[in-house]
């Protein structure tokens, strides 16, 4: 809702004022993970840095939420049941972003796949369970090393 809003509000996206801009990248990075205290200051920052700006806020607008829509996936979706390789799915319990269903309806989707749900993690997975995630994907990479 909040990128439809600024695209249906402004024709132009480089007419947002950058405060404007600023709030809301700041309210969306601080709902991509459960455990809040996680995203503020310098890690807040760091992921601010090229989303806003001369350069980051008109390239986030044309390159990412100019393309927030259903029908850049909606090919590709109908051809997941066909993958015939391992794919390991990882998602956080209290995503706010994308719910846990989505994952689900992944892991129904692409028969070769496995699904982890990680509980207290938001959509950053890995701000909120790094070294489980880690794990993870190490384990994944080395079950299925094809050397």
């Amino acid at each position: 809702p909040t990128w439809k809003a600024m695209r249906d509000n402004y024709v132009d996206y480089a007419l947002i004022p950058a405060t404007e801009h600023y709030r809301a990248m700041s309210r969306q990075l601080k709902m991509a993970v459960f455990n809040k205290h996680l995203m503020t200051e310098q890690r807040l920052e760091s992921y601010l840095a090229p989303l806003c700006g001369v350069v980051g806020q008109p390239s986030f607008y044309q390159h990412q939420v100019a393309h927030y829509s259903a029908c850049y996936t909606s090919d590709f979706a109908e051809k997941l049941p066909q993958l015939r390789l391992p794919v390991q799915i990882l998602w956080g319990a209290e995503d706010e972003w994308q719910p846990v269903e989505y994952g689900r309806r992944l892991q129904r989707d692409i028969v070769s796949s496995t699904l982890h749900i990680y509980e207290h993690a938001g959509h950053f997975l890995m701000e909120d369970a790094p070294l489980a995630v880690a794990a993870q994907l190490i384990d994944f990479v080395n079950q299925h090393n094809m050397r």
